[in-house]
């Protein structure tokens, strides 16, 4: 990583600078670098980042630069304050001219929905399944949850093991109708209620489609309601 540095700070002097400019590198002195580390950690919090966030700088007390008296931090274009990525350096004076990139690493902390217990596929999720756990949330997939309330009538997809973050796609509502179920089918329509009977042929949540087989053999299809109901307009 250190070579990593040094060499990526090379590759940007040579560009931007006379050759003669790159072989007088010296350490960027420390109170340059603590104010960069400061203005970058104050627009990392005016970027309202969700959490508690941590900024380190792995590599800074190791960067190599021409003598500058104004260095500038900025965010490359395109780069998301995010894990780990890298900031820009750039010497604003009149006399001389060059750019620089320094890796930083930014941790979001969130408090998330984990997994008490290994749950196994098709289980329902109850009080004490889940437990809420501060993560680095730079470091987990996208889409992990934070509200409790996003596991009411919700099944697991797979098995899940204890202590996994979990996320949206491990989840599924649970269904109001199960296949073979005797339903109640409404049909309504502009000022009237027509009721009967059937057979759901799957399982359905809320919300769903779901296939019904009529007392007269005809199958249907309509939107599974609590009941168990089945609503076609």
């Amino acid at each position: 990583m250190n070579n990593w540095i040094n060499l990526l700070s090379l590759i940007a002097l040579v560009l931007c600078c006379p050759p003669a400019m790159a072989n007088r590198l010296q350490p960027i002195d420390a109170a340059t670098i603590a104010r960069i580390e400061q203005d970058l950690q104050a627009y990392i919090n005016n970027a309202q980042l969700p959490g508690r966030v941590e900024v380190t700088f792995p590599q800074s007390s190791r960067l190599r630069a021409p003598a500058c008296e104004t260095i500038e931090p900025f965010v490359p274009p395109g780069t998301r304050l995010w894990g780990r990525t890298n900031i820009g350096l750039r010497c604003k004076d009149p006399a001389t001219s060059w750019t620089i990139y320094l890796p930083i690493d930014v941790r979001v902390y969130v408090a998330v929905i984990t997994a008490a217990r290994t749950l196994s596929a098709g289980q329902s999720i109850g009080d004490s399944d889940y437990e809420m756990r501060e993560l680095d949330v730079t470091r987990e997939p996208v889409g992990v949850l934070t509200d409790p309330a996003l596991l009411q009538d919700r099944t697991t997809v797979r098995s899940i093991l204890a202590g996994t973050a979990m996320r949206s796609e491990m989840l599924r509502v649970r269904p109001i109708i199960a296949s073979g179920d005797v339903v109640k089918v409404v049909y309504m329509g502009t000022g009237f209620n027509i009721a009967s009977e059937g057979k759901a042929l799957g399982a359905a949540a809320p919300g769903q489609s779901v296939r019904v087989l009529m007392e007269s053999g005809k199958i249907i299809s309509g939107m599974a309601r609590s009941g168990p109901l089945v609503e076609m307009r």
